[in-house]
């Protein structure tokens, strides 16, 4: 993972979570920069992002970013120059992108927009995702989710922001699945997506398939993946190895996930 130097102050904060900065860095592109004084959800981020890629989920790239403490200056105190002496978590700003959120929703009520969709399946395999990760952050209300512009006026779903997963930091406390609430399935969109689409089972049924391999490749990719945590971040990799082969990747877990997403399907999405 490629790390970047912050080359001047950020201009601008994001009023959500744990409130983000947008930085220019050394790359000379701009980045949203993630702290925390934990790191946890700096590492679920990296995890997540990293997995995301291997299940060929649309996502921002990744980097770690070295903050200058004059560069966030402005920002004080709502941000400690404490919580950013450790590297950050950075993700590639996507400026050609719109939020997903309940402005938009009329919008896929229109057929000739939800064409220039390039897959729409990719938001049901977000939604398994997030099942299989228990991220309780993505739902109705927060979708974590951007429609990319693409060239020839096409467009793709982005999923971003993965630090509540693991039931909100809880691996440790035994995994759990996430309730109708905090899946995107029990949405508007979903249903105006797929309700009147005659391949939904067919689809449904190589999606899970994909779901076995990609979890497989993840679990083979999961030591070079722990190896790029850096070690400012105190994170316990080796234990944090131990819960997910015990838990993420265990048979019983994936069975679960399978049948919570198809009854998710069939509750908010057939009936």
């Amino acid at each position: 993972m490629q790390v970047f130097q912050t080359i001047e102050k950020s201009k601008r904060i994001f009023d959500t979570g744990n409130h983000p900065i947008l930085v220019l860095c050394n790359d000379l592109n701009e980045w949203v920069c993630k702290y925390d004084p934990s790191t946890k959800s700096l590492f679920n981020e990296v995890l997540a992002s990293k997995f995301a890629d291997i299940w060929e989920i649309p996502t921002p790239s990744i980097c770690l970013i070295k903050v200058k403490e004059e560069h966030i200056s402005d920002f004080i105190p709502r941000i400690q120059p404490s919580m950013i002496l450790k590297e950050c978590f950075g993700s590639f700003y996507l400026k050609n992108t719109h939020y997903i959120d309940l402005t938009i929703i009329s919008a896929f009520d229109d057929k000739s927009f939800v064409n220039k969709i390039s897959d729409k399946y990719d938001y049901l395999k977000i939604a398994l995702f997030d099942i299989w990760l228990s991220n309780e952050d993505r739902n109705y209300n927060n979708s974590n989710l951007l429609l990319n512009i693409l060239p020839e006026s096409k467009m793709e779903f982005v999923a971003f922001d993965h630090g509540a997963i693991f039931n909100t930091n809880n691996l440790h406390n035994g995994l759990y699945i996430i309730n109708a609430d905090d899946t995107i399935i029990n949405t508007d969109i979903c249903k105006k997506l797929f309700s009147a689409n005659k391949q939904l089972f067919e689809n449904v049924d190589m999606l899970l398939e994909k779901f076995y391999l990609y979890t497989e490749v993840c679990l083979l990719r999961l030591d070079e993946i722990l190896l790029e945590i850096p070690k400012s971040w105190n994170i316990d990799v080796i234990e944090y190895k131990r819960l997910m082969e015990k838990q993420l990747f265990s048979k019983e877990w994936i069975h679960q996930c399978e049948q919570a997403f198809r009854k998710y399907i069939q509750l908010y999405i057939i009936n």
